[in-house]
């Protein structure tokens, strides 16, 4: 009997769906982001209206890859959020996990997540996952978009970058009091996280992302003990950032196999194939 499939990958800042009928047709949409520290009343409430207004089958298989769950606690959580809305057959995994079945599919290697956070994976053809970094944006995230813009901004804030740049990012970012308003206002996270996107392409924007890219590669990379030769990534930064990536990942003897802005496509591939 086909089934039907939702697929979930999500991130920082938003969560990538894809719903797969019976007949196999696919249909892409986006909501809110299922990362936990979103996770509050409101924030159910909302998506709770938000799929009742969806009106899928509630025989449709849910897998869902997040940020943050490889902790029992939040895959919990988002199961429970299904069940109460009537779903049955939900797996809740980590998007790192999502992210090495959907680009390596039967390989192992090396998997960077450079999003709005960061977190590198070693991955086996036994779907055995070793996850170095992920702790998010307080003490961690090297090599993500939230880390360079946060970067950014204190330096902006500090005064230590030249003139000509510093008036060139308060032309578009405001000046002291409505930057902070940003980034302590209630989108703040994702303003800083989007902030690569916005700030142009300056030699000092430039080394700035070296800088960025350089550390996460030093911190994760350290740490892998076997050798390889190739590295993949997902992620909206690496996406953006891929000749840079290209260039630091030299010194590693590593070379960019594969890069993937947003993954949701190849781990719809993965789902169909292995569970349809």
């Amino acid at each position: 009997m086909k089934k039907s499939f939702l697929i979930a990958d999500s991130g920082g800042t938003s969560t990538d769906w894809c719903f797969v009928n019976t007949e196999g047709e696919r249909t892409y949409f986006c909501s809110e982001s299922y990362h936990y520290s979103n996770f509050n009343e409101a924030f159910f409430a909302r998506m709770n209206q938000f799929w009742k207004e969806k009106q899928f089958s509630l025989d449709t298989e849910i897998h869902f890859y997040g940020a943050g769950c490889s902790l029992e606690q939040n895959q919990r959580i988002i199961e429970k959020h299904f069940k109460d809305l009537g779903f049955q057959k939900i797996q809740v995994e980590n998007d790192l996990l999502g992210a090495c079945r959907g680009l390596l599919r039967q390989a192992s290697g090396l998997l960077g997540i450079l999003g709005t956070g960061s977190a590198l994976a070693e991955y086996d053809q036994n779907e055995s996952i070793q996850i170095y970094g992920g702790f998010g944006y307080l003490i961690g995230d090297e090599g993500s978009g939230f880390y360079f813009g946060k970067s950014l901004i204190h330096s902006l804030l500090n005064k230590t970058l030249n003139a000509e740049l510093s008036l060139y990012l308060h032309s578009i970012l405001g000046d002291e009091h409505a930057i902070l308003q940003h980034v302590y206002g209630v989108e703040g996270k994702k303003w800083i996280g989007e902030l690569a996107r916005r700030v142009g392409h300056s030699e000092k924007i430039q080394q700035m992302h070296r800088e960025n890219i350089r550390l996460f590669l030093q911190v994760h990379l350290s740490q892998i003990k076997q050798k390889y030769t190739e590295i993949s990534f997902v992620g909206s930064y690496a996406f953006h950032q891929k000749e840079i990536l290209i260039q630091e990942l030299k010194p590693y003897d590593l070379t960019l196999r594969k890069i993937a802005q947003k993954p949701i496509e190849e781990m719809v591939d993965f789902t169909i194939e292995k569970f349809r």
